[in-house]
């Protein structure tokens, strides 16, 4: 693959004890880069309201992920949304979920800056 200037990365969910079968320490022997989406903590599917990623959240994966991934092979993926949850009032049931796209004007202003990479 860099024969022919191409990167092979891999996109996975967060370390956790079900999750092993994507098999962090494979992809870091073939990959050029192995990511870790830390976000999603709490979805629209789950049970509580939560933020999408907490801060422990995303040290605690880039912790377990370090323990399988060479730090030269690591990308931590954070998102510039939120989600907003809407609960029943009666009940507390959810009842809808909307998100909220930053990152486009956040961009923006990096590039405008001169402080974006990417």
């Amino acid at each position: 693959m860099q024969r022919n200037n191409l990167v092979l990365s891999v996109d996975n969910y967060v370390p956790k004890p079900y999750n092993t079968q994507y098999d962090l320490k494979e992809q870091a022997a073939v990959a050029d880069y192995v990511f870790i989406m830390a976000y999603d903590e709490h979805t629209d599917g789950s049970n509580e309201a939560g933020s999408v990623a907490s801060i422990s959240y995303l040290e605690n994966g880039v912790t377990d992920a370090l323990k399988l991934v060479p730090k030269e092979k690591l990308v931590a993926a954070i998102l510039f949304f939120y989600k907003t949850l809407e609960r029943n009032s009666k009940d507390g049931r959810r009842v809808g979920c909307r998100s909220r796209n930053r990152g486009s004007r956040l961009s923006e202003q990096c590039k405008q800056s001169g402080t974006w990479y990417g």
